[in-house]
């Protein structure tokens, strides 16, 4: 049985979904893309989620949020506390550059653990979904990471070097040309589609075998890391 606190989260995240959707072709021309500190880019999509999410979960749990685009509250620090840890978009960039890959990971923590995730996929009408103890789902049915087409692939989120401010995200992406080498060696095939997240579900589903992201982020992490 589905907990009712998923089911909330699910439906925040094909809300949120619906406007990433909305932004990407309706807005499409006009993006609003502003270069935040660190030099990513954010865009309308991410501040209409952002506000959407703080007031939702705020009237309806009165909890810490820390997301991408800033939070609500302060943690505790304690073990147990209850928070959420969410990405609006997950994919900013592959949103600004027309790549349908983009996505909302909303998760419910306890202390540093993801107890329950969920990430919607609005261009594929994908839901996944995830309990602690529970499994991983895809639209209701269980995921499988085991597969992978029979094939060695793997996914590495690249992006351009920063230097307004991304000194450590500099460093982590600096070795990722020599390991899509080795890797390449090998005998692996590499994809990248512009979206952490998205590879995240393709690894879930065993639809390709790992996936490298250069991020110490936890918004970027957390989610995905119940899900597979």
């Amino acid at each position: 049985m589905v907990s009712p606190v998923l089911k909330y989260i699910e439906r925040l995240a094909e809300s949120a979904g619906s406007a990433v959707y909305t932004a990407f072709f309706a807005e499409r021309d006009n993006q609003g893309i502003e270069m935040k500190s660190d030099a990513s880019p954010i865009t309308v999509a991410d501040r209409r989620v952002h506000d959407y999410l703080i007031e939702q979960i705020g009237k309806d749990f009165g909890i810490p949020l820390i997301c991408e685009e800033g939070g609500v509250g302060k943690r505790s620090g304690e073990p147990d506390e209850l928070w959420f840890c969410i990405d609006e978009v997950d994919g900013t960039f592959a949103l600004t550059a027309g790549i349908p890959t983009s996505m909302p990971m909303i998760a419910l923590m306890g202390g540093s653990q993801p107890l329950i995730c969920a990430m919607y996929d609005p261009f594929l009408k994908r839901l996944y979904s995830a309990e602690r103890g529970k499994g991983a789902h895809c639209n209701g049915k269980p995921l499988r990471t085991e597969g992978a087409l029979g094939r060695k692939i793997v996914g590495i989120s690249m992006w351009p070097k920063r230097d307004g401010g991304g000194g450590s995200a500099n460093m982590l992406i600096e070795p990722l040309p020599e390991v899509s080498n080795l890797l390449h060696r090998k005998g692996w095939e590499i994809i990248n589609v512009g979206a952490n997240g998205y590879m995240g579900t393709l690894v879930a589903a065993g639809r390709i075998s790992a996936s490298i992201f250069p991020g110490p982020a936890l918004h970027d992490s957390a989610p995905l890391s119940l899900l597979v």
